[in-house]
């Protein structure tokens, strides 16, 4: 059995099986944020007054995710959507991702997400890593609401969610995939958050039916793998620090962290799957479970 936990700091890992435990510093990670970012302005979202013709529309206040209120997603689309009136009278229709790929650096995240998008019923007009619940809402007060993390769907929902429906149901979904969102709690502490103590009580509290895809690796070779992505000089004796450091930031830092036992606790067996890769080759099947637990189809390519 493997847990994971984060610390203020550090990214940690325990495996039972063999009672080894390591840990990541944060400050050795490089972070590459350079996506492109552009989104399209929220005034440019569609606006289909036919279709909401004499049906009461949602009212939400926008507010920060911690602070939103229970959304009326609809039964007619598989993926959580809701039609709210924007601007007074401009009927919308907004989405929460279907799913969150969550995990530690190195355990195959960017092979699944090019996978999962190649499904027709998985939506491929989103980016990797959009990285907002965990770190891009916490950069300016004012980019704090809901709405702004609701736009980075902007084309996942206006291209695949909203258009394409059979006999009235739309069953195409679509992810966040950010797995730092599991560990990443730094920011989410550094301020001061009095609602809720990590971001999977803020994904919870979104929907709390959201489903969970956890990737996680053996930690030593993952802890490794990272090492080598992250340092140009390596050697045995940079590595060996490396893990030093790793370990006193467990000792000092992790053990009693919030870390992926608190979704265990806040979501059922039902809502997440774990995807342990060893090699390569356990890519094909963990896509095959993956693509079973979000419930699509056995076509593999679009």
């Amino acid at each position: 059995m493997m847990s994971f936990s984060s610390g203020l700091y550090s990214v940690c890992l325990y495996l039972s099986t063999d009672k080894s435990s390591i840990c990541l510093n944060l400050s050795d990670i490089s972070i590459h944020d350079d996506q492109d970012t552009t989104i399209p302005e929220t005034d440019n979202l569609l606006h289909d007054y036919r279709f909401f013709e004499n049906e009461k529309l949602f009212t939400r206040v926008d507010t920060t995710p911690e602070r939103t209120q229970t959304l009326p997603f609809l039964k007619n689309f598989k993926n959580p959507c809701w039609r709210e009136l924007y601007k007074g009278n401009n009927p919308v229709t907004r989405c929460l991702p279907y799913f969150y790929q969550i995990g530690p650096p190195k355990c195959g995240t960017t092979d699944l997400f090019q996978r999962l998008i190649q499904h027709p019923q998985i939506s491929d007009r989103i980016r990797k890593e959009i990285r907002w619940i965990d770190f891009r809402r916490f950069i300016g007060k004012e980019k704090q609401n809901l709405s702004v993390y609701l736009q980075q769907f902007y084309y996942a929902v206006h291209d695949d969610i909203w258009p394409q429906e059979k006999h009235g149901f739309h069953d195409v979904i679509f992810g966040d995939f950010s797995p730092d969102t599991i560990w990443n709690n730094l920011y989410y502490w550094s301020n001061n958050s009095t609602i809720f103590k990590s971001n999977a009580e803020v994904i919870h509290h979104l929907n709390p039916k959201t489903k969970i895809l956890v990737s996680l690796r053996n930690p030593v070779n993952r802890t490794y793998s990272d090492y080598k992505h992250v340092t140009r000089n390596a050697s045995a004796r940079s590595f060996h620090e490396h893990v030093k450091r790793a370990i006193q930031e467990f000792n000092r830092a992790c053990r009693n962290t919030v870390n992926l036992r608190r979704c265990i606790d806040l979501f059922p067996n039902a809502q997440l799957v774990y995807n342990f890769i060893t090699n390569i080759h356990d890519q094909r099947t963990i896509y095959k479970v993956t693509r079973k637990f979000a419930g699509v189809g056995t076509v593999n390519t679009k």
